[in-house]
């Protein structure tokens, strides 16, 4: 009997041994798969900041070469290309710079700086266009900003190479070791801007400028519940950062897609702010309308109503499709939001809504003093195909009320802004084909 009971009790640690040694194996699998997983999202998200690091010098080396060459050249003609390239240069960059400074007072500064000078090229250029020729006063502005942009380029050339040698983002992101924010301390950007020739639409007027659409605070539990309301299909999703800025905002990531997706939500309001991805797409399924469809389904079903698509282009078989507010049929340019759809299978691959954000409202609309037959008038230079009213910024935060005009000439397809007030033209664009889908330039 003894014997018996030995034995059935080394029996019973036996299966005791092995089960635990199979859910220690089991949790072993499933914990190295989520350590494996966080693995992968930490080197997607430390990827994204290098690229942008890099980014970010390239584009600002090109900026600085840019304005050299602007400022030992008499020609309208290469001034006009040199302003152009460098309002390219710095819309990079300043993509690049919002991207490594999350939550630096210091990198919201050195953004403004470089959106304004940005801008301020565009007026420049705009002037040149007119006929008129650059004053001592706007060289005298260039070369400031020339010598702030070179000292930007010398703080970022210093730290480069710590940064090439293993250095993590992740690890110092926002702390004393962070290289990035350090450069930024480093600098002083102070440029004064003269109010009666800079028409750019970041002037001071706009600075002050609050976010239209706002909302009580969220806790990061219920701006996550308002995420997931805004990913175009069911995921889950965890919180991977927060922004400051003008608009602070939650980021979550996805947990369970191959490919993950990235979605920033307004702390205040909940408003959704932008959708990104990687994804790609080798395959063209489905027809430019098809996309179109596909994204307004996904507004409507957000709940954002009256959004017509203003502007759909197709680059490496994604379509990127801006949608604009419409109020009483006139469409209001500044509510815009754009969307990324997969030609592939019709996904919803991207979404920015940061205009929408700030300029949402409606309207009192302005008196249209100059009829539909005098806007087309005054282009007969171009083939009309279509002519509607459209609420346009015009720099320092207004507004106004245009007649757009598009049709062709030759070859070209062109919109021209007429002002429904006075009948200036204000602004032409012409939409060019090339690699990257239809342009307007």
């Amino acid at each position: 009997m003894y014997k018996k009971t030995i034995i059935s009790l080394v029996v019973v640690c036996f299966l005791l041994t092995m089960i635990v040694l199979g859910v220690s194996i089991a949790f072993g699998i499933t914990n190295r798969q989520a350590n494996a997983e966080n693995e992968r999202i930490s080197n997607d998200l430390e990827n994204v900041y290098k690229r942008n690091y890099y980014e970010l010098s390239y584009e600002l080396s090109n900026a600085g070469d840019s304005l050299n060459k602007l400022l030992v050249t008499a020609s309208p003609s290469l001034q006009q290309k040199l302003l152009t390239d460098f309002s390219d240069e710095t819309a990079s960059a300043v993509i690049c710079l919002s991207i490594l400074t999350d939550t630096s007072s210091n990198g919201e500064k050195t953004v403004a700086f470089i959106n304004k000078a940005g801008d301020y090229a565009k007026s420049l250029n705009y002037k040149l266009a007119l006929g008129k020729a650059l004053s001592n006063e706007d060289k005298d502005n260039l070369t400031s900003i020339y010598n702030a942009i070179i000292s930007i380029n010398q703080s970022l050339s210093e730290i480069s190479d710590k940064i090439e040698d293993n250095y993590k983002f992740l690890d110092v992101l926002n702390t004393e070791n962070d290289l990035v924010v350090g450069f930024l301390n480093n600098i002083e950007v102070d440029i004064k801007y003269p109010s009666l020739i800079y028409d750019g639409p970041f002037s001071d007027a706009l600075e002050e400028k609050k976010p239209s659409l706002t909302g009580n605070e969220l806790d990061a539990e219920k701006a996550l519940q308002e995420a997931k309301s805004y990913m175009p299909m069911e995921c889950e999703l965890e919180k991977c950062a927060e922004n400051s800025g003008d608009i602070p905002t939650y980021v979550f990531v996805t947990k369970n897609l191959e490919s993950p997706y990235y979605v920033s939500v307004a702390k205040n309001g909940g408003w959704l702010v932008s959708i990104t991805s990687n994804i790609t797409s080798d395959e063209n399924n489905c027809s430019e309308e098809e996309a179109v469809k596909v994204a307004n389904d996904y507004l409507l079903r957000l709940g954002i109503t009256d959004m017509e698509a203003v502007w759909v282009s197709d680059y490496n078989s994604i379509y990127f499709i801006n949608f604009v507010y419409k109020q009483n049929d006139v469409l209001a340019y500044p509510d815009m939001i754009k969307i990324k759809v997969s030609a592939k299978d019709k996904a919803i691959v991207g979404v920015e809504a940061l205009n929408y954000i700030y300029n949402h409202n409606e309207r009192q609309l302005q008196e249209v003093k100059v009829s539909k037959e005098e806007a087309e008038k005054k282009v007969e230079s171009i083939e009309v195909e279509a002519v509607r009213l459209a609420i346009i910024p015009s720099g320092g935060g207004s507004e106004q009320l245009c007649w757009e005009v598009a049709g062709k000439a030759n070859e070209d397809y062109y919109f021209i802004y007429i002002s429904a007030e006075s009948g200036e033209e204000v602004e032409v664009f012409r939409v060019v084909d090339s690699e990257q889908g239809k342009l307007l330039i």
